[in-house]
Parts: structure tokens; C-alpha cells; sequence
């Protein structure tokens, strides 16, 4: 197995970050709508 380049591990960890955020903002508004967070509980 070759070894990921520099720019692939960079990108990999902007994706993973980008994912992260949107499913945070995602969160967020349905709580606005007050939809259940199913996996979620406070």
C-alpha cells in the first residue's frame, strides 16, 4: 500500500472538516423546526 501524498492528507482532513461542519449546521436548523434529533439526545 502506497502512502497518501502531503496534498491527499490535506484534503482528506478538509473534507472531513467541511462534513463535520455542514452535518453541525444541519443540526442546528433542526432544532430550529424543532425536528427530532434521533441519534442526538441532551
Amino acid at each position: 500500500m502506497e502512502s497518501l501524498s502531503h496534498a491527499a492528507v490535506i484534503n482528506l482532513f478538509l473534507q472531513l472538516a467541511v462534513m463535520l461542519l455542514l452535518a453541525r449546521v444541519l443540526a442546528e436548523v433542526a432544532q430550529k423546526f424543532r425536528q427530532p434529533l434521533s441519534s442526538v439526545s441532551c
